[in-house]
C-alpha cells in the first residue's frame, strides 16, 4: 500500500503547499497586478498538477488491483481518484473564463467561478486524502 499511500500524500503536500504558502506569498510580494500575472499562470500548473497526480494514483492503483489488492479497495481507490481528476479536470476549465470575469470587471461571475473552483480543489483534496485513509485501512 506504500506505492498509493507515498505519492497521494506527496501530492496531497503539494497542493495544500501551493494554496497556502505561495499563493499568499505571491499576493504579498508582487503586488496585485504582478501577482496576478503570476497566480494565472500557476493556477493552470497547479491544476495540471492535481490533474496528472490524480490520474497516477488511479494507475497506480489499477497496477496494485491485479497484484496485491482486494476488489473493494481497488473500487474504492479507483473511485476517488476518477472523483479527483474530474475536479481538477473541471477547475482547469474554469481558468479561463474566471480570467474573463475578473479582466471584464465581472465581479460577481468572478465571485462566484472561483468559488466554484475553490469547491472543486477543495473537494479533490478531500477525495486524496480519504484515498490515504482507504489505503492505510483496508
Amino acid at each position: 500500500m506504500l506505492y498509493q499511500i507515498i505519492p497521494s500524500s506527496i501530492l496531497l503536500g503539494a497542493l495544500i503547499f501551493g494554496t497556502a504558502v505561495v499563493a499568499p506569498i505571491a499576493i504579498t510580494t508582487l503586488g496585485e497586478t504582478n501577482a496576478g500575472s503570476f497566480l494565472r499562470k500557476y493556477w493552470i500548473v497547479y491544476h495540471r498538477l492535481g490533474l496528472f497526480g490524480s490520474l497516477s494514483i488511479f494507475v497506480l492503483t489499477l497496477a496494485a488491483s491485479t497484484l496485491l489488492q482486494n476488489l473493494d479497495t481497488s473500487i474504492h481507490l479507483l473511485a476517488l481518484a476518477t472523483f479527483s481528476a474530474i475536479c481538477f479536470f473541471f477547475g482547469l476549465k474554469l481558468i479561463p473564463e474566471i480570467n474573463a470575469a475578473r479582466d471584464a470587471d465581472q465581479n460577481d461571475k468572478f465571485k462566484k467561478l472561483h468559488l466554484l473552483d475553490v469547491i472543486l480543489v477543495g473537494l479533490a483534496q478531500l477525495a486524496i486524502i480519504a484515498t490515504i485513509v482507504v489505503a492505510v485501512t483496508f
